[in-house]
């Protein structure tokens, strides 16, 4: 298991680059930030480029995949509404 501790960066770091950009995508949409999609969408590019890299179709693939989900969610995010209704009654 020592290949998991050798941090290699034969695809010029893209890889690290897309795990970080991930998470803190994830990090942001948690927080219910629209910024998250933003940050998903660079993670995209970095994973990417990574496929390419790597010469990992399917890499490449699921990325033009979750990068077309993105641009979904982010053109359906809406905002929660505080309610209107009035604690008085009136």
């Amino acid at each position: 298991m020592d290949w998991l501790w050798n941090f290699d960066l034969r695809y010029s770091g893209t890889d690290y680059l897309g795990m970080a950009l991930s998470f803190a995508s994830l990090w942001q949409l948690a927080r219910k930030r629209r910024s998250g999609f933003l940050l998903g969408a660079l993670a995209n590019g970095a994973w990417l480029t990574f496929g390419f890299l790597a010469q990992s179709a399917a890499t490449v693939y699921a990325n033009v995949l979750f990068g077309l989900m993105n641009l979904y969610a982010w053109s359906r995010w809406k905002r929660e509404e505080a309610p209107t209704t009035l604690a008085d009654g009136n």
